[in-house]
């Protein structure tokens, strides 16, 4: 991926192109997620971001539950910095939250890439007060109907960055070097949401620590001055398997079985898999018609009920009565 080339607001040396590359890399498949850019007429539901100036590329990736992952990125030499800059920084932010930040440097001479890889974040686990790495892997979440309105509430602001993985670039003077002293790991959190407050949004996961076998050694840290954000590469997660990504239309959908009238109720021609299929599908229009009616706000009426029409019976020419339903 790259940002738009007309909104980079820093001058380029020798290359018509951005190099800045962001592949995910599931840990212990390694292997590239997929991207899926977002269609032109496809609006996304962003919440007030004050990086909303800069420039910024977005897209989706598949999310699989329990596959850990990391953010890899490569700046290559081409890139020229502001005056007085030296170095580069990457913000990380998972679910709207900020994890930790990265920073590289040019080699003066060789000007060869800078490479800064999100794998893990380090922190100090209690009572013993050791530092070690957690490792970033994607959770299911859970959807209750009978949550509280409060509940509801807190789960409606903690979701608003629910799905996202955002890198926020910035380039900077490179300061004084001292001994980072990481945080305590905050406690594991819920991923059991309302359903009232997750409502209309197709989310599938969010993203969580796990234990590593590593342990930090010692860590440093710099002092950057004169910080200047520059870009963004926004990635929306989405589970594959729950069809997310399809019924937000970033994939096509699967054609639907056509089945021919005269045999319209008989599915033995069917496999298993196929008729699974259809029922989910069926299953869901259903639900999005309920949902879609159950939000429509009618305007109270107050005008009384009038009273039902009388029905008129007349009498056939056989005999038989009937009930008359026309108009008149």
């Amino acid at each position: 991926m790259t940002l738009p080339e007309v909104d980079w607001p820093l001058p380029q040396e020798g290359a018509s192109r951005r190099e800045h590359r962001q592949p995910f890399l599931p840990i212990r498949e390694c292997e590239v997620a997929t991207e899926y850019k977002c269609p032109d007429d496809h609006e996304l539901i962003v919440t007030s971001d004050p990086d909303a100036h800069l420039p910024t590329t977005r897209c989706y990736i598949e999310s699989k539950t329990g596959a850990e992952f990391s953010v890899d990125v490569e700046v290559t030499r081409h890139l020229v910095l502001p005056r007085h800059h030296d170095c580069i920084v990457t913000n990380m932010y998972i679910d709207g939250t900020w994890t930790y930040s990265l920073a590289g440097t040019f080699q003066k001479r060789t000007r060869s890439p800078i490479t800064l890889t999100h794998w893990a974040k380090g922190g100090v686990t209690e009572p013993n007060g050791q530092i070690v790495f957690k490792k970033f892997v994607f959770t299911a979440i859970t959807r209750t109907d009978t949550a509280t309105n409060e509940k509801a509430d807190r789960d409606a602001t903690r979701s608003r960055g629910l799905g996202t993985i955002k890198i926020i670039f910035e380039s900077g003077r490179r300061g004084s070097e001292s001994v980072y002293i990481p945080q305590v790991f905050p406690e594991d959190e819920s991923f059991d949401f309302a359903e009232k407050a997750l409502k209309g949004r197709e989310l599938s996961h969010g993203a969580s620590l796990v234990a590593s076998n590593k342990v930090a050694g010692q860590v440093m840290s710099w002092n950057i001055t004169e910080r200047s954000r520059i870009g963004v590469f926004c990635f929306h997660y989405r589970s594959h398997d729950t069809e997310a990504l399809q019924h937000e239309m970033i994939i096509p959908r699967t054609p639907s079985l056509e089945v021919q009238p005269e045999v319209a109720g008989d599915l033995s021609h069917l496999s298993g898999e196929e008729i699974r299929r259809l029922a989910r599908e069926r299953l869901r229009d259903v639900q999005i018609k309920q949902e879609r009616e159950a939000g429509v706000k009618r305007e109270a009426d107050y005008s009384p009920t009038p009273p039902p029409r009388p029905l008129k019976v007349i009498r056939l020419d056989n005999g038989k009565e009937a009930f008359d339903l026309t108009e008149d």
